[in-house]
């Protein structure tokens, strides 16, 4: 994920995934950046947001609507889910990632994908959360296929 535009020349890049924003209150600072020189560029681009599971999901979900306008052509929103909550049960958290997802899909009428590790799909997230579609890390080289409930890996 990121601007990875220094590969271009060696390896195309048809597609990027640009981090948006942090939690409730950062932007990352190369983002607008980034985000103007890949549609400048033609190169079809997302915007994805950290979750921090222990801040606001409705602060987080304003922060990234506030930043990310969308247009036609860009890809859906990502919500990045890596960590669990230190003051919060993984039940509250589940509830936080749901209302994140419900506000983003109702501003921009489009489903965001949620972007994770293979474990913590697997223990956290693959039961509960069926109707989104999934991107998956690829931390390691165990896995050699992309399963069929991912999009991406």
């Amino acid at each position: 994920m990121g601007g990875c535009s220094f590969l271009e020349n060696t390896f195309p890049v048809g597609f990027d995934f640009i981090c948006a924003t942090l939690g409730k209150d950062k932007v990352d600072s190369e983002f607008e950046d980034n985000w103007l020189g890949f549609k400048n560029n033609k190169i079809i681009r997302g915007a994805y947001h950290y979750f921090r599971p222990n801040e606001n999901s409705l602060q987080q979900a304003n922060l990234f609507i506030k930043n990310v306008r969308l247009q036609k052509g860009d890809l859906p929103p990502v919500l990045d889910i890596e960590k669990l909550p230190k003051n919060q049960s993984k039940d509250s958290l589940k509830v936080g990632l749901k209302r994140w997802l419900e506000k983003v899909d109702a501003h921009y009428k489009l489903k965001p994908i949620i972007y994770t590790g293979e474990n913590y799909y697997n223990e956290f997230l693959k039961d509960e959360f069926t109707e989104y579609l999934f991107w998956i890390a690829n931390y390691n080289f165990f896995v050699k296929e992309i399963k069929d409930d991912w999009l991406f890996w």
